[in-house]
């Protein structure tokens, strides 16, 4: 299980290559809440979400192969992987499940860089398509939420939130596959109550915590697209168990 020591040489990995995303301090009242809330301001970041920083984290921490990268998404992680390969010099690859191809966000990968290539079928049957990429021509394959370079890269969003808001009692952190919030957990390891967020057509942590995930699970809503994985990952479940609050919000859409 990675922690906050990955954590931190991860950050002096990615740093050059991201903004340091700010955070903005709301007065109790204005979000309906009777606490003031802090936002940390991540879609401002270079491909528009968290994602860049998984992604420079795997790949500079690696010799890149002369095959390139690939990715497997649904928009913001395969932007992400099209950004940090055009940067370090290689090619990438992304393959979009066509039950959730979107073709704005594949304008947005292409326009990162990325050969965008949609696969036939589910998430899971996308990802064994993704899989046997890698294995056939020597790519790195770069995975959204399941490895530990994308948790650690993940998990600078909570270095930074410290550094620049302090104690917090609560954070609340949106999940897909659970790389963002393993991140982040692992970043705080306890120290403050971390709560998961999910809508009901993308309750896969929700149902998997509660042993009634589906084997044919598939996200549905308006939200599938950017939170759309059909299980989470092993890597980020672990610490989703041990350190996430055992209270989840699901909201309707």
């Amino acid at each position: 299980m990675i922690g906050r020591d990955d954590i931190i040489a991860a950050y002096d990995r990615v740093r050059p290559h991201i903004r340091r995303t700010p955070v903005i301090d709301i007065e109790a009242g204005a979000l309906g809440s009777d606490a003031p809330v802090t936002l940390k301001l991540e879609q401002l970041q270079v491909t528009g979400s968290f994602k860049v920083r998984g992604a420079f984290n795997n790949m500079t921490a690696a010799t890149l192969p002369d095959a390139g990268v690939v990715g497997i998404s649904g928009g913001n992680h395969g932007a992400a992987v099209g950004y940090a390969a055009t940067k370090l010099g290689v090619a990438s690859t992304v393959f979009v499940p066509s039950t959730i191809a979107d073709k704005v966000k594949i304008a947005r990968m292409e326009g990162f860089g990325a050969k965008v290539v949609i696969a036939d079928g589910t998430v899971d049957q996308a990802v064994e398509v993704y899989e046997d990429f890698a294995r056939k021509t020597g790519a790195m394959a770069v995975h959204p939420y399941g490895s530990e370079g994308t948790l650690a890269g993940q998990g600078t969003v909570g270095l930074e939130l410290e550094q620049q808001a302090g104690d917090l009692d609560t954070i609340l952190v949106a999940v897909g596959g659970g790389g963002l919030i393993g991140g982040i957990a692992a970043w705080y390891a306890g120290r403050t109550k971390i709560v998961a967020v999910e809508t009901t057509g993308t309750c896969c942590l929700d149902m998997t915590l509660r042993d009634t995930l589906p084997s044919d699970f598939h996200a549905s809503g308006i939200s599938a697209s950017g939170l759309g994985a059909s299980s989470i990952g092993e890597l980020p479940l672990e610490i989703i168990k041990a350190y996430v609050a055992a209270k989840r919000r699901c909201f309707g859409r």
